[in-house]
Formats: C-alpha cells, sequence, structure tokens
C-alpha cells in the first residue's frame, strides 16, 4: 500500500519533468518554426524554453531542420549559441548538419556559416561530389563550387599545420582560398606561423601571396602568433623579413614581443624581436653595477672625514670624549640598500 501511495506522489513529478517549460511551444513547433521562421523568432522562442535537443523523426534536430530549410544563416548561429553542436548532431542513415545544408539548402550563405561554426564534411558529402550529384540534388553552381573550396581549405590548413615545405607546395596546387578564415579568423598562414616549425614551409605560404596582415578575432596576425605559439624562432624569423608590422597590436593592445615575454619564450626569440624594432617592453640584460652605487652611497655619506677623527681620539683631558665614529656600519647599509635594486628592476 505505501508502494502504491509512493508512485502515486512521485508520477506527477515524472510527468512534468517530461513536459516542456511553462509557456514554451512545443517541439513540433519548434521544429516549424526552425525551418521557416526568423532570427528573431527563433531567439524568442528558445529565451521562452524551447527544447533545443528535440528529436524528430529519422532523429533530426532543430539545426539539422534550419541547415536543410532555412534560408537565413542568422538563424544557425542562434541555434548553436543556444548549444546545438554542428558535428555531433547526426540523423539515423549517419548524414550530419553541413550535408544536408549541402544537399537541400539553397542560400550558401547558410553553409558558409556552419563552416565558420566549424561544421565538418562527412563521407556522404564527399562521395556526392565524387560522383557529381551534388548540384543536381539541389545545390546550385555557388554552393558547389563553394563546397569544392572548402573542402580544400580544411585539407590544407592540416598540412599547414605539420605539413613539409613539399607537402604545402603539392596543397598550394590545389588553389586553396589563401584569404578564407575559420570561425575564430584564422587564415592558412596562421596555422602555419602557430604550428608548423619548418622554416620552409612558412616561405613556401609567404610566397604564394598570403596576406601577412590579417588578423583573427582576437586580433593576432601571423607573426604575434608565431612569437608566443611555434617552438622554432626562424619562422619568426621568416616573418621579420617579410614587410609585416612589428609592433602591431591585438584586441587586448598587446605586440608580440608582449606575449613573448609574458609567454616565457627563449631568448632567441626576445632578440628577434627587439632587434626588428620592437617596441612596448624594456628588456633589462644585466643589472646596473655594485661599485658604481656604493660609490654614490659614499658621496652622500655624513660621515666625517677620517683625519678629523684621528685628531680628536688622543684627548684623555676631556670631561667627556666624543666616541669614535664606524664607518663599517654605514657602508653596510648602503649595501642594503643596493642589494634590492636589480629585483625591483625586473618587477
Amino acid at each position: 500500500m505505501k508502494k502504491i501511495i509512493c508512485l502515486a506522489l512521485l508520477l506527477p513529478v515524472f510527468v512534468l519533468s517530461a513536459l516542456p517549460a511553462w509557456g514554451a511551444i512545443s517541439d513540433k513547433e519548434f521544429f516549424a518554426l526552425c525551418k521557416r521562421g526568423s532570427a528573431e523568432d527563433i531567439r524568442k522562442a528558445i529565451q521562452d524554453g524551447a527544447n533545443i535537443g528535440a528529436i524528430g523523426g529519422y532523429r533530426v534536430t532543430p539545426l539539422i531542420v534550419a541547415a536543410a530549410h532555412n534560408t537565413d544563416p542568422r538563424v544557425i548561429a542562434e541555434l548553436i549559441k543556444a548549444g546545438a553542436d554542428p558535428n555531433k548532431e547526426i540523423d539515423s542513415i549517419g548524414i550530419n548538419v553541413l550535408t544536408h545544408a549541402l544537399f537541400t539548402n539553397p542560400n550558401v550563405e547558410v553553409i558558409k556559416e556552419l563552416v565558420r561554426w566549424g561544421a565538418t564534411i562527412d563521407s556522404a558529402a564527399k562521395s556526392a561530389l565524387g560522383n557529381r550529384e551534388l548540384g543536381g540534388i539541389g545545390g546550385t553552381k555557388e554552393i558547389v563550387s563553394f563546397f569544392k573550396n572548402i573542402k580544400t581549405w580544411q585539407e590544407a590548413s592540416e598540412v599547414c599545420k605539420k605539413g613539409t615545405s613539399k607537402e604545402i607546395h603539392a596543397t598550394l596546387l590545389l588553389k586553396p582560398d589563401l584569404a578564407m578564415q575559420d570561425r575564430d579568423g584564422w587564415t592558412l598562414l596562421m596555422f602555419t606561423a602557430a604550428y608548423n616549425p619548418d622554416p620552409q614551409a612558412m616561405t613556401a605560404m609567404l610566397k604564394s601571396g598570403s596576406n601577412i596582415g590579417a588578423k583573427n578575432n582576437q586580433g593576432e596576425t601571423a607573426l604575434i602568433l608565431a612569437s608566443y605559439m611555434n617552438k622554432n624562432p626562424e619562422v619568426l624569423q621568416r616573418l621579420l623579413w617579410s614587410d609585416t608590422n612589428v609592433n602591431e597590436k591585438n584586441a587586448l593592445g598587446k605586440t608580440a614581443l608582449t606575449l613573448a615575454r609574458e609567454n616565457d619564450r627563449p631568448k632567441e626569440i626576445i632578440e628577434l624581436l627587439v632587434n626588428a624594432g620592437a617596441e612596448g617592453v624594456t628588456v633589462v640584460s644585466t643589472p646596473p653595477p655594485v661599485q658604481q652605487a656604493t660609490v654614490q652611497s659614499t658621496q652622500v655619506s655624513p660621515l666625517p672625514a677620517a683625519p678629523q677623527v684621528k685628531t680628536e681620539v688622543p684627548q684623555p683631558a676631556s670631561p667627556q670624549p666624543q666616541p669614535q665614529p664606524q664607518p663599517q656600519p654605514q657602508q653596510q647599509s648602503g649595501s642594503d640598500v643596493f642589494r634590492s635594486g636589480p629585483e625591483e628592476i625586473y618587477q
């Protein structure tokens, strides 16, 4: 009897937890909104408690529905910012979000928005491209062209990170878009500058016509990234040989030299930047000479001269003889004061 009563009390809790939030639209209504609604409609529905993780027939999600049918790229951004994952949401037949967009969405800007948020191409899309089915199924020629370019760019980005100069030369023959940036604003040159320790790889990228002044979302150029991320100083040297601003600042107002020192980069990195004219950080190579500071403290010492001390000591008739001055404590005091000097300079 007690068990029945407990179950009766707990049942409303389970039922209420399965229902959408008070005032939220149903999953069916949210799917319809993702298909044709505006970004403002989607944002309001999410704020009111719409289920971003809803699962429909064939295991489609709100993001899959939007990618396939909604021509407003801002809708994609709203759903992803709310927690949708373009790479983890896959339908029951194994098709991911970007591939749905490639096959059915007529607006290339939706596909570009997915790519900016890190969406990757799956094997189904690659197969469709190989069979030349993509354009005939629903994609326009512009989408097919962009798909080929982004496929080449994504593959090129991996080569730029760790490939040899020969591999990068081979990749450049495929003509990836050197000006394209991912959702973090990174270009192919930036990947090379940050991760590839081969200076010849950097030379190949610079000769390809890459924009050395481009900035990512943090305001960082390829030079700034190399200064605090790349392990090989020679990569930084190749960038410094190019026509680049060594004192360019990122979004936080920090230069390559500032970031190099903050990240404890090797002495060679610091020297390269300083010799190239980097400004904004004072580099103290050696502490001031101790001898010079000791002489200065002796010059300002109030001690009486040595001859005067000797004339006063031998007077036995004096009722109150003057105590003999001891210069040693004063000299030690001057040394003690200076001993903290170099440490304060580095602080």
